[in-house]
């Protein structure tokens, strides 16, 4: 009898110690699967600075996220979010789709960056488009996602023969729901793109054509402000990089 209660004892010690590893390294693995991954897919360096888990509480928490400029563009971010929060369903943990009842992004800095034929964020976009065509998506982690909200998204759009950036708005609040509702749901890659495009399509969607006409008109006019000293020099320029935001409708994705 006391070789089996203490028996019992191990195991119980054993357990308990597993589990404890488990919650101080899972945010480890997840933080090393984010950036290795996101940095594949999105052909740029991605960093996160910290990750937290608790499968127990079913919560996640992920700190400063970024994502480099791909290549051709500015040095800095594209992309900058200082918090992700995740409510999880424990009980999806160990099934073939985790839930996620709630995935709150927040405080989502946007460099929004023009050339003559495209822009950094579709670069980035039809980059992770390419990759997902032949990503073995099978070997990821599905997900059903009930609400994914993104919150005070700041973008700042600037092209390179300006010596400031054109503009700074602030894009109004989105959620997106039911991602994964149905069949085997979604991957973490899939809601990534996801995301990046609806970023895209409200930048692009803030302005109707009557409000780049009157940004096209500040060009017209140096009173009009916020204007470099090489106002002459650029105005045509601009206006060129400005036109393809009055279709927003089919945003380019050409390198």
């Amino acid at each position: 009898m006391k070789s089996w209660k203490r028996r019992a004892a191990i195991l119980s010690i054993l357990l308990v110690a597993g589990m404890v590893f488990l919650m101080w390294n899972m945010g480890s693995l997840v933080q090393s699967t984010i950036v290795k991954t996101g940095s594949q897919l999105l052909g740029t360096p991605v960093t996160l600075d910290s990750v937290r888990i608790n499968p127990f509480k079913g919560t996640g928490e992920l700190r400063m996220l970024a994502v480099a400029n791909p290549t051709n563009y500015s040095e800095g971010p594209a992309v900058e979010i200082q918090e992700i929060a995740a409510q999880i369903q424990p009980t999806s943990l160990m099934g073939e789709k985790i839930r996620v009842p709630s995935l709150a992004i927040s405080r989502i800095k946007v460099a929004y960056e023009r050339h003559l034929k495209s822009g950094n964020l579709e670069s980035l976009i039809q980059h992770l488009e390419e990759q997902l065509a032949t990503w073995p998506t099978d070997q990821e982690s599905h997900f059903q996602v009930d609400l994914l909200t993104l919150k005070e998204i700041q973008v700042e759009i600037s092209t390179p023969i300006l010596e400031q950036p054109l503009l700074s708005i602030q894009l109004p609040d989105m959620a997106l729901e039911h991602l994964g509702a149905e069949d085997k749901g979604v991957t973490a890659s899939e809601i990534t793109s996801n995301i990046m495009r609806h970023l895209l399509d409200q930048l692009l969607a803030e302005f109707d054509e009557e409000g780049w006409q009157g940004l096209l008109k500040r060009f017209d006019s140096p009173a009009g402000g916020a204007l470099p000293p090489k106002f002459n020099e650029v105005k045509e320029k601009a206006k060129g990089l400005l036109n393809p935001f009055l279709n927003p409708s089919s945003p380019s994705v050409e390198p």
